[in-house]
């Protein structure tokens, strides 16, 4: 027996089903039969189905509606098994087909002989009584409402319909061949254009080792001449470049290339060189050298000691997300003014903003207590360290940052309330724990998220609304809730 939503889908089925439509549809099978008809004496279409299941009583009603549409010599007049019943109803569908029966219309083998909707055979059997009206030939009784459209304009009007449907499929398959078209163009530009991003930034990088010293004019010259060769196989090769994410169409495309316009290689030259001033590390490559998000976090590290207190150094997508992420949170711990998203760098979405944060890094830098090494001033210039402009620094030291457990969690049997609103909580309004004071909340009070470094949440995490307030000091923004990555 059927349970849940099942067996109440049954039970509004059997509440519907008109036991008087059925004792009328049984009435009009056996005048055309000779086949006496039983009593209906419930919601559940038994008798229908007892009368029906074997397929001998349906083939003979459309024989007699229309002689011969189903040769004798196919249908089993005393079934032995349950085969042979099934093959009588399947002659019998197929004969509805020949009469032009719509296919809204009929039912399915198991709809009647494992009696899986009655309701469908009895439409079924109406639909017939509707469609024997304007057969040639048929002068038997009637059963349902009176109809007069002829078999030809029913055909003529299935025509049409199949027509328009042609019609239909050939526009939208127009349409998603310019689109495929469109596609192709995009992707082929895109390739083009990666190719030359990925050969410039190849110069870029040797030209940048032969500045320091790195490599000689020589060697310079013999790995220029192979980048040289190996791009120019790549252009006629067919090596796939072009991922989903490179596409873009319409505002993207000019978003993209306004980016790409006002990009400043200068400026990320500068950067580059100050943060090589202070890591001491090489950087050839300013996209591929920080994207794993070791050096930048290095780079705040040297400006205020321990401030991330655990690198991932495992060649991970997640771990160089979290780098980046961790970057990022200790840039708004000391109110970098300029920072971007984890997306925006490793990605490759706004290189623009990442080069906009080294720099005001750097102007910070001349500012920080501990720090003795060089700064980055706005115009590009690397400067040494001033102590005196150190000393008149108004930026308090920045102890180092030390976790500690989490608050625990108030148990979710403690209320079935809001800890803020005071609204009851359901199957659908559910309940949500702040990170920061471990008590309960709606979605809607604490929709917020703020990094939690004191309890070793560098990524945003779920807080309520008078938590974010404490712990940024401000007021939260009103759509900042949407999104969050600890919830």
């Amino acid at each position: 027996s059927a349970h849940g939503f099942d067996r109440d889908l049954q039970e509004r089925i059997r509440d519907k089903y008109d036991p008087a439509l059925e004792q009328k549809a049984m009435d009009w099978v056996a005048a055309l039969t000779g086949s006496p008809a039983p009593k209906v004496l419930g919601h559940d279409g038994a008798a229908l189905f007892n009368y029906l299941k074997s397929g001998v009583l349906l083939c003979k009603m459309l024989n007699h509606i229309s002689p011969g549409v189903i040769p004798t010599s196919k249908i089993a007049e005393n079934p032995k098994n349950m085969l042979e019943e099934r093959g009588n109803i399947d002659q019998y569908l197929i004969g509805c087909k020949r009469l032009s029966i719509p296919s809204q219309d009929t039912f399915i083998l198991s709809d009647l002989h494992s009696a899986k909707s009655i309701p469908a055979v009895l439409q079924n059997i109406y639909a017939v009584g509707r469609q024997a009206q304007v057969i040639p030939g048929f002068n038997g009784p009637i059963l349902g409402v009176k109809y007069n459209v002829s078999i030809e304009e029913q055909q003529r009007r299935l025509r049409v319909k199949q027509e328009e449907k042609i019609k239909r499929m050939e526009r939208q398959r127009a349409v998603s061949d310019q689109q495929l078209a469109r596609r192709t163009e995009l992707e082929k530009d895109k390739r083009v254009e990666l190719i030359r991003d990925m050969e410039e930034s190849d110069k870029r990088k040797l030209t940048r080792q032969l500045s320091r010293g790195s490599i000689s004019k020589a060697t310079f010259k013999k790995m220029s001449a192979k980048s040289a060769q190996r791009f120019s196989l790549l252009k006629d090769s067919d090596t796939e470049l072009v991922t989903n994410s490179d596409i873009k169409y319409g505002m993207d495309i000019d978003l993209h290339n306004k980016r790409k316009q006002n990009y400043c290689f200068q400026k990320e030259e500068q950067a580059m060189d100050w943060i090589e001033a202070v890591t001491k590390e090489e950087i050839n490559d300013f996209y591929e050298d920080l994207k794993t998000g070791v050096v930048l976090c290095r780079l705040i590290n040297c400006i205020y000691p321990n401030i991330v207190r655990k690198i991932g150094l495992k060649d991970l997508p997640l771990m160089h997300r979290d780098n980046i992420q961790m970057y990022i949170s200790a840039c708004a711990r000391i109110k970098v003014r300029e920072t971007f998203n984890v997306s925006d760098l490793y990605e490759k979405k706004d290189l623009s903003a990442v080069v906009g944060n080294i720099f005001a890094l750097g102007e910070k830098a001349a500012f920080a207590p501990k720090y003795k090494g060089p700064s980055l001033r706005l115009n590009g210039e690397i400067a040494p360290y001033n102590r005196l402009q150190a000393r008149r620094s108004t930026s308090t030291p920045l102890k180092p940052l030390k976790t500690k457990p989490p608050p625990a969690w108030e148990p979710d049997a403690s209320t079935d309330q809001c800890r803020k609103c005071e609204n009851k909580f359901s199957l659908t309004f559910r309940r949500h724990h702040c990170r920061n004071c471990g008590k309960i909340f709606c979605s809607n009070c604490s929709s917020h998220q703020t990094p939690l470094p004191e309890y070793g949440l560098n990524a945003p995490a779920r807080v309520c609304d008078d938590c974010f307030c404490s712990v940024n000091g401000s007021a939260p923004p009103a759509d900042q809730g949407k999104g969050c990555i600890i919830c």
